[in-house]
């Protein structure tokens, strides 16, 4: 379960990219060709803005998905084939980014686009808690299921070692 949901995490942020991309293109072309201008700002400034703040944005929904589904490709475990690591801190850390951000948007996109965009968003933003949730530190498994060599037995009762 926990790949399908990190692979289809990756799969719905990358659908979201490609989303945001043509919508910032289309919105740069039509501030260019109305020659909109808010504030004297030219119209050139306002269609790069566009297209440079949607296009970051896309970047960053695109490299949260190859976190995502380098995650869910590796599989769960502190060590994999060929030594590579599973999801990590900085991993871990992007996804949250990720997830607040569809929490952003999806508070402003409410007002400015309806109910439609706003369930698309939350759709989307509890998959990413979902794909969270199922994510595990490097390690995390091999910590807990054993105690080190040569340390005393826990005592009932008593204090347990730090």
């Amino acid at each position: 379960m926990r790949r399908a949901v990190l692979i289809a995490t990756a799969a719905l942020l990358a659908v979201e990219a490609l989303a945001f991309a043509l919508v910032g293109l289309v919105l740069g072309l039509a501030v260019r060709k109305q020659q909109m201008s808010v504030g004297g700002l030219s119209p050139d400034a306002m269609a790069i803005g566009a297209w440079a703040g949607q296009g970051a944005l896309a970047v960053f929904l695109l490299v949260c998905a190859v976190v995502a589904a380098r995650a869910g490709w590796l599989g769960p475990g502190p060590r994999h084939a060929g030594g590579q690591r599973g999801a990590g801190r900085i991993a871990r850390g992007l996804l949250i980014g990720c997830a607040v951000l569809h929490g952003l948007l999806g508070a402003v996109l409410l007002g400015l686009s309806g109910w439609l965009v706003f369930t698309g968003l939350m759709l989307v933003l509890a998959v990413l808690v979902l794909a969270l949730l199922l994510l595990r530190e490097p390690g995390g498994e091999a910590a807990t299921a054993a105690p080190p060599a040569g340390s005393p037995p826990p005592v009932a009762g008593g204090p347990q070692p730090a």
